[in-house]
């Protein structure tokens, strides 16, 4: 396999976050910086309590 094309699998459980928490506002800040065009389309109501990550080339 082509080490460019290598996948990554995330495995978690997700937490339901308060919307208006510092926490939210965080993730809202970095999602928006990369990806204006979803402003007011986009809620952010969970996160990422415990995952486990997987790595295949």
């Amino acid at each position: 396999m082509n080490p460019t094309c290598s996948k990554i699998s995330l495995t978690a459980k997700l937490k339901l976050v308060d919307e208006k928490s510092k926490e939210a506002k965080i993730a809202r800040n970095a999602l928006f910086s990369k990806h204006p065009e979803m402003k007011g389309n986009c809620l952010i109501t969970n996160e990422l309590e415990a995952f486990i990550l997987s790595f295949v080339m």
